[in-house]
């Protein structure tokens, strides 16, 4: 058999490991490429992400079971520096779902702070007839906490969104766990 008697078919069998290895490497840069695009945008700190909102989910928990806080609970460190590190840890993500759900989480907490009453110096004695003043100033002081309480509840729903989109996320960089 001459070299232009033989055809294709008698030859594939030579052939078939360099085109195979040749879809191996380009399959394993293409899973490469994916994998880092996913890894990009989760960001640096994917665990310091769901600390962030761990934490301001179980903050805004206590402030719905404790029906509302004055101004000063949120002067604490941890507490009023919460907002502040969640649009930090977002400004570091490329996943524009997962900025946008942080950022709202953030925007919740800023409400639920924005929304607490000042801290009451005088309180009236029991047995006392309250005042119209100091009726309304209850009924305002009242008024707040309420509007914190809903801030709060708006913050869970935002963080459950943030945690599933950071979920979502980490497993198509790292698979399922």
């Amino acid at each position: 058999m001459t070299l232009a008697a033989s055809s294709w078919w008698d030859d594939w069998p030579k052939f078939l490991p360099g085109w195979l290895a040749f879809l191996a490497t380009v399959g394993t840069w293409a899973h490469k490429a994916w994998t880092r695009r996913h890894k990009v945008a989760l960001g640096p700190d994917d665990e310091a992400v769901r600390l962030a909102l761990t934490t301001a989910r179980g903050l805004f928990r206590e402030i719905i079971d404790q029906r509302g806080f004055e101004v000063t609970w949120y002067l604490a460190e941890e507490r009023r520096d919460a907002g502040q590190r969640l649009k930090d840890l977002s400004r570091r993500r490329d996943d524009p779902q997962l900025v946008e759900a942080m950022t709202l989480v953030a925007q919740a907490w800023a409400d639920a702070a924005a929304g607490a009453p000042p801290s009451r110096i005088m309180m009236t004695y029991g047995d006392e007839p309250q005042t119209p003043r100091e009726l309304r100033r209850r009924r305002k002081h009242d008024e707040a906490r309420e509007r914190q309480v809903d801030s709060a509840r708006v913050g869970i729903e935002r963080v459950e969104t943030a945690l599933e989109r950071l979920n979502t996320l980490e497993r198509k960089a790292f698979g399922r766990s």
